[in-house]
């Protein structure tokens, strides 16, 4: 598969948010111009929001890192496996991903770090998101990112957008649904019951103002400190992951408390 550039996607990207989007706000600290051309390799880790919200969250990063001098970066996003092997969309994914099918931890780390990828495009709330308001950032699937980014020496780039969480009906389920979800996988279920919230794909609406903010955050983990078993270094990747997941919710917080435009 050729790798692509951030431009390669840029037409489309362009074309789709204008189908859906009326107004981009963004705003980094650093500056994300700055961001870009001071670090070759960055852990793009993402708020999810609803089920279809990657639609617009996805392309509006390609736009930026276009408006910001990354047009000629390449990016590798993780996706569910079970997308790979869903008719119709799997071509878009594998397009996206620029993965031919989905690939272990340790081969994705490879190939980020071998290969002429510049940045990672992750949303580790998974599908957590579809037990929220698409709002509240939800509990991270996995800390592993962390890992990628102590491993290859790439910095945390946080980004968070709100506007599509309108792209969902939020379902407060009883006691009586609840008892009815032995089919679920167990990680969803559990969560499921934790916050007895389902999230409910909608028709995407046109979204008034999509707003983006970016902040970048290096662990203080070193690769030297990573620890040889499995279970203590979970401990500490799980420690510098809720760092991230905090700050990602502060920027909500915070883009939730500006009065609307």
């Amino acid at each position: 598969m050729t790798i692509k550039t951030t431009k390669d996607y840029l037409p489309v990207a362009q074309r789709l948010l204008g189908c859906f989007v009326d107004d981009i706000q963004m705003e980094s600290n650093p500056p994300l111009k700055d961001i870009l051309a001071s670090e070759p390799k960055l852990i793009g880790v993402y708020n999810h929001g609803p089920a279809l919200s990657p639609l617009v969250y996805c392309f509006s990063m390609i736009k930026n890192y276009c408006d910001n001098g990354g047009e000629n970066r390449s990016t590798i996003a993780i996706f569910h496996k079970y997308l790979y092997q869903v008719p119709f969309i799997n071509k878009s994914i594998k397009e996206l991903s620029q993965l031919e099918h989905a690939v272990s931890f340790k081969e994705f780390t490879d190939i980020f770090s071998t290969q002429p990828f510049n940045d990672v495009c992750i949303m580790p709330e998974g599908d957590n998101c579809m037990c929220g308001d698409g709002v509240e950032i939800q509990p991270f699937r996995s800390p592993r990112f962390i890992e990628m980014s102590v491993r290859s020496g790439a910095p945390v780039l946080i980004c968070v957008q709100l506007g599509a969480e309108q792209w969902a009906k939020t379902v407060e389920l009883s006691p009586r649904a609840l008892s009815l979800l032995g089919l679920l996988p167990l990680s969803f279920r559990s969560h499921l019951r934790k916050t007895k919230l389902l999230s409910l794909p909608q028709y995407p609406h046109r979204i008034p103002t999509l707003h983006i903010r970016y902040a970048l955050y290096t662990p203080t983990l070193t690769i030297d400190e990573l620890h040889k078993d499995k279970e203590l270094r979970n401990e500490q990747l799980w420690k510098e992951a809720d760092i991230v997941r905090s700050k990602m919710q502060s920027m909500v917080d915070e883009i939730k408390s500006r009065p609307s435009s």
